[in-house]
């Protein structure tokens, strides 16, 4: 493998382990609003909206950057589990 392999295979493992830690971050804040709040449901439901989104924008850049990395490295487009 060159260099240039190695160095791709290594940031696509390393974007893979972020998404894996911020799906886990994102898990655990709401598990803890859950147990925590003692709040009515409008609150708590918007709450738990806020942090869906903060996680979630961030994981769809992670997850398009990978797929762009992906593609680098095998020359074919995925979507999903479909090659495109």
């Amino acid at each position: 493998m060159s260099k240039v392999e190695l160095r791709l295979n290594g940031l696509i493992d390393a974007l893979k382990n972020k998404i894996d830690e911020l799906c886990k971050s994102k898990e655990l804040e709401k598990a803890f609003l859950d147990d925590e709040l003692d709040v009515n449901d409008n609150e708590q439901k918007f709450t738990q909206f806020k942090i869906i989104c903060k996680y979630d924008s961030k994981l769809m850049i992670l997850e398009e950057i990978l797929k762009s990395l992906e593609y680098v490295r095998t020359g074919e487009y995925k979507r999903g589990d479909k090659e495109i």
